[in-house]
């Protein structure tokens, strides 16, 4: 970009200044918040008694937890261009859980301190999203056959730190023209930053000359402890994200981001140049890339690196009111009517009056010092008549139980603002009318908000998930570092879909979360559902039941490796065979009867021999005597014709059925007897 082009650095400094305009009137509220968080609500004590109830502490710590517990079990939803099930899809997914646990981005941690900010702080939790390798020069290794002398150096990444940071409150940059909390529509997002001179040198073209600073720095939250100054030089900078296509006239596409980078005390931009002094290619966003149709790769960003989290929005505005603010009036009231409290107990301590002539000042002070148990000497004109005659009680005040119902309006005030009352925070708020009914029926209520809440901020969240997700899709190339990753049966299938996937132009997979996985859930209602669960699919071929009995384990705090035991290797059952035999098969001149035999023997049944021979025999005979018994039949036609034996019986006909089964067809009349 030509210095003198219409939106150069001094365009953007003024841009940064009036963003800080805009949001300095919050500050000194947002320090009001911080202090009674932390229990120090006031700038100097008050003469009497002050009580801080602390409900900024326990409502935050509460809300935050209920928001959001722990990081969710990531999903695909289904889209163009992958499998949701393939090995290479699921391998990217455990990737991109590995890159987002505690040893690299540690999304969990942002999260929640972001969630505080909004509940908190300010209503929003900015943060911000990157990977910043660090990069030397290497010797190349020599191979066979090459030339001495002609091997470059290589660059080779020594470290690589995958963040996803929170930015202070104070350091989040954003138009001061901007009213919406949909933050990735705005024209440019920047965040103010602090880091040592010798980093910033690495990152920034600075002067040879140029010190730094060592004062401390003033763009974050007093939290109690005063601040020094640093033995350490630091550079105080901003770096913008913008949209290209809204300020440079050489690009079109609405998602293409472009940075610059300001530092404090430095004139123009301190982004590096190339050798020759040309202009600066990492203003282009280092996390995209622009394919020769104009559309963006599948490993580029979509969205500002700045990612910001609210709880809620407020209409045309980018500063939403977080729940401390909205209940800070509540919560000062609350702290006065508590010191009042305080105060007329004090008043309504028993207080005596005594005969001035019978005790020395000296013996009535050490009556008023005296603790539980001491020996007070008096004089001998104090027991004169008893010492009921010098001292009277005077009137006591009293405070009835209606002198604190304010203190009950304030909390339940308090908690409506906040929704979580007590029970929501797990404490007894000592009303005798709570019924199952009553306590189930405001579960529900609460649930609704704070349900509505949790899925704003899971959307956000996974939103967050889609940029550290591309940020894998584009870095995680070398198979060596993503076998230490995710193993390297999972690294060659990742690898394999990654070039797939970076030939298909700019289709990318979508995360989603599994229902409810970023919330706590009791043990025991997860060990039923998942029990219910395991019923359910026992008996579908279609399911895999070896992941859901690990869950079942690791809920009961077993091991699953030692519970559950290997696929058992398939077991074909064994052959149910039946025979049913009549007498003619045991028959000896039946042409089964051998085959009848040898099945009889393979069972286990013996038949004698000599029983076969003289079953033999015995047929044998039988048909010689049937077949002389049929010559002697004299033949039909012959003298003395046979008699015709007659046909049997062939019993009753069948009853015919009526082509109508309802006389009333046939007669026009009801069957029955006529009514007379």
């Amino acid at each position: 970009m030509p210095a003198n082009a219409a939106y150069d650095a001094k365009f953007w400094q003024e841009e940064r200044d009036r963003s800080i305009r805009a949001d300095e009137p919050f500050w000194s509220k947002w320090q009001e918040n911080v202090n009674f968080l932390i229990g120090a609500p006031l700038d100097a004590m008050p003469e009497g008694e002050f009580v801080n109830v602390n409900v900024d502490f326990y409502e935050t710590e509460q809300k935050t937890g209920q928001l959001f517990f722990e990081s969710p079990e990531l999903q695909f939803s289904p889209g163009a261009g992958f499998q949701a099930t393939s090995t290479g899809v699921m391998a990217f997914r455990k990737l991109v859980n590995v890159l987002l646990g505690s040893d690299y981005v540690d999304a969990l941690e942002t999260v929640l301190v972001s969630l505080k900010r909004c509940t908190a702080i300010s209503g929003r939790g900015a943060t911000v999203i990157g990977y910043n390798p660090t990069i030397v020069e290497t010797p190349y290794a020599p191979q066979p056959g090459a030339v001495l002398g002609l091997n470059q150096p290589v660059p080779v990444p020594i470290h690589e730190a995958w963040t996803w940071d929170e930015i202070s409150d104070k350091k989040f940059r954003r138009p001061a023209d901007f009213t919406s909390t949909d933050f990735d529509d705005a024209p440019w997002l920047g965040m103010d930053f602090r880091i040592p001179l010798k980093a910033a040198r690495r990152l920034c073209t600075l002067p040879p000359d140029f010190e730094g600073t060592r004062t401390k720095d003033e763009k974050v939250l007093e939290t109690g402890t005063a601040g020094e100054d640093s033995a350490l030089a630091y550079v105080d900078g901003t770096i913008i994200w913008y949209k290209a296509y809204l300020f440079d006239d050489d690009e079109q596409h609405p998602e293409i981001y472009r940075r610059h980078i300001l530092i404090d005390g430095v004139e123009g931009f301190a982004d590096k140049t190339g050798p020759m002094g040309e202009p600066n290619p990492e203003w282009a966003s280092p996390y995209q890339t622009k394919l020769p149709n104009g559309r963006l790769r599948a490993d580029s960003m979509i969205g500002n690196p700045i990612h910001v989290f609210t709880v809620r929005s407020l209409p045309d505005s980018a500063t939403p009111p977080s729940d401390a603010s909205m209940r800070r009036p509540l919560v000062k009231e609350l702290c006065l009517f508590r010191s009042q409290m305080v105060q007329e107990r004090d008043i309504n301590k028993p207080k005596f009056a005594y005969k001035a002539s019978a005790f020395p000042l000296e013996a009535i002070t050490k009556v008023t010092e005296a603790m539980t148990g001491s020996l007070i000497p008096l004089p001998d004109d104090a027991f004169v008549g008893g010492l009921q005659g010098s001292f009277q009680l005077l009137t006591q005040g009293s405070s009835p139980r209606q002198t604190y119902l304010a203190n009950d309006y304030i909390t339940k005030d308090i908690a409506k603002t906040s929704g979580i009352d007590a029970a929501g925070a797990g404490v007894n708020d000592g009303d005798g009318e709570e019924s199952a009914t009553k306590t189930n029926e405001i579960a529900k209520a609460r649930n609704v908000r704070l349900d509505a809440e949790r899925k704003r901020i899971l959307r956000q969240y996974l939103k967050g998930v889609d940029k550290v997700a591309a940020l894998a899709l584009r870095f995680c190339s070398d198979p060596m570092r993503v076998a230490e990753l995710i193993g390297p049966q999972d690294a060659q299938a990742y690898l394999q879909w990654r070039d797939i996937m970076l030939q298909m132009g700019d289709v990318r997979p979508k995360f989603t979360a599994k229902p409810d996985s970023q919330i706590k859930l009791d043990a025991a209602q997860e060990f039923r559902l998942m029990t219910q669960l395991y019923e359910f699919a026992a008996k579908d071929p279609m399911v895999n039941r070896a992941p859901i009995l690990t869950r079942m384990f690791e809920l009961r705090g077993l091991d699953p490796a030692q519970c559950i035991a290997g696929e058992p290797p398939e077991k074909k059952p064994e052959p149910s065979l039946g025979f049913a035999y009549k007498g003619d098969d045991l028959n000896p001149l039946m042409p089964q009867f051998p085959i009848v035999l040898d099945i009889l023997a393979q069972l286990g049944i013996q038949i004698n021999p000599q029983s076969v021979l003289d079953a033999q025999a015995g047929a044998q005979n039988q048909l010689l005597a049937q077949t002389l018994m049929a010559e002697m039949q004299p033949t039909p036609g012959s003298a003395g014709g046979a008699t015709k034996t007659p046909a049997a019986h062939g019993g009753l006909a069948e009853k015919a059925s009526p082509l109508s089964k309802h006389a009333a067809a046939q007669t026009g009349k009801m069957p029955g007897p006529s009514v007379q």
